[in-house]
């Protein structure tokens, strides 16, 4: 597969997370990418253009993603980059997850989330959980609800529920 837009994007991820040289090596071998085939640069840009490049070669693209998301399970691009990397290039698909109703949202975070794994997500994306309105389980989840929603948000919590519950039915 040649370069594409798709391993543009991940590259501006993988720079920006992993802008040291050392912290790239350390991933290619983590990814199960031969180090010594990479032509490692000083600039994180260039860098991840040959650290790419040879994982494309080698059809291990998605193997690099996996092993970011290792350091990063909620990263909302990484998780993106994953979806787009595990659909082939030629085939004409909407590669968005379908979006979730608010009250989608609520049902599974009522249903799937105990508060342990409310609390979890909160602190993940940056939230006091103690802080969101209500006491009782179903006013937390529509104060958590409501808090992205507030500041255009609401995407990034949908994908860090999705990625604890994977298994939760987020399309029917």
């Amino acid at each position: 597969m040649s370069w594409d837009e798709k391993l543009t994007k991940l590259r501006a991820i993988l720079a920006n997370l992993y802008p040291l040289m050392s912290e790239s090596i350390r991933l290619v071998t983590e990814a199960g990418l031969p180090s010594d085939m990479v032509a490692f640069q000083p600039k994180a840009v260039d860098n991840w253009f040959a650290i790419l490049g040879e994982a494309n070669r080698r059809g291990m693209v998605l193997a690099v993603i996996e092993a970011a998301l290792r350091d990063y399970p909620n990263n909302p691009d990484l998780l993106e980059a994953k979806v787009r990397a595990e659909v082939p290039s030629q085939t004409p698909v909407d590669l968005a997850p379908a979006p979730v109703s608010r009250t989608k949202l609520r049902d599974i975070l009522m249903v799937h989330f105990n508060q342990s794994a409310l609390e979890e997500i909160c602190f993940n994306l940056g939230v006091d959980y103690e802080n969101l309105p209500g006491a009782e389980k179903g006013g937390k989840v529509r104060g958590l609800i409501e808090y992205f929603e507030h500041r255009s948000r609401y995407l990034e919590l949908v994908e860090a529920c999705r990625h604890m519950r994977p298994n939760a039915p987020w399309r029917a």
